[in-house]
């Protein structure tokens, strides 16, 4: 059995549109996701709810001795419709990113779309995979140097979620190995830009939660984690 530690809060911002989810499917296998309402759309509460509990939905009935990549990709076009027939029934455009782990006994896939992140570490701390963001910042650094002005001006902008609309671009999923000493991490952006990931990695579960709770007055962005070991 898996021990988690979940967090969330609205930081700065009016009210929270992250939304998080950890369950135990059996005692060799788990599904956690954190969902990031997207700024700039409209219901972004609702649209991550719908996101995770979609996913989730679709996840846990699948068969898990034959799930493959295109069970993952169903899952999302799934939760991509039922954003859509929402969106259609309130006139609106709605989206999240997303960042999940389906744990199995011998293997993890890790899928996610936009920004919120994935880590994995072992059990010494080192980092043993992070997840890459889907950010317009990203693709442009991998052309040129970016000055101080765009990285502020492109912060926020990602390039793959989902939105209702066809989905081009799917999520990315990495299959991963793992030990069961192994740690991984989950958090929306509105945690990674403003917290060392490394710095927290120790804390007993009293003293991490005690610490995202002091920091509510400063974090720009909701906020959002979730810790499986």
């Amino acid at each position: 059995m898996m021990n988690t530690i979940s967090y969330t809060n609205k930081g700065l911002r009016s009210k929270n549109e992250d939304c998080l989810l950890s369950e135990q499917l059996s005692p060799d296998i788990s599904f956690h996701i954190i969902a990031d309402g997207m700024g700039g759309y409209n219901y972004g509460e609702k649209a991550a709810k719908i996101v995770v509990d979609t996913l989730f939905s679709q996840i846990s009935q699948t068969d898990f001795s034959s799930i493959v990549e295109e069970s993952i990709i169903g899952a999302c076009e799934r939760a991509n419709l039922k954003l859509r027939e929402e969106g259609a029934k309130l006139s609106s455009k709605m989206g999240a990113t997303f960042a999940a782990v389906l744990i199995l006994k011998e293997k993890v896939f890790a899928f996610w779309m936009g920004d919120s992140r994935i880590y994995q570490y072992n059990a010494s701390n080192r980092l043993l995979f992070q997840s890459e963001d889907h950010s317009l910042i990203n693709e442009l650094r991998l052309s040129r140097k970016l000055a101080i002005s765009e990285i502020r001006k492109y912060d926020s902008i990602v390039t793959r979620s989902l939105t209702g609309v066809t989905m081009e671009n799917p999520p990315q999923i990495e299959t991963l190995q793992h030990s069961p000493k192994d740690k991984f991490i989950l958090c929306s952006d509105g945690l990674h830009k403003q917290t060392n990931i490394d710095a927290i990695l120790n804390m007993a579960q009293e003293d991490l939660l005690s610490y995202l709770a002091s920091v509510d007055s400063k974090m720009n962005d909701n906020y959002s984690i979730i810790i499986v070991n």
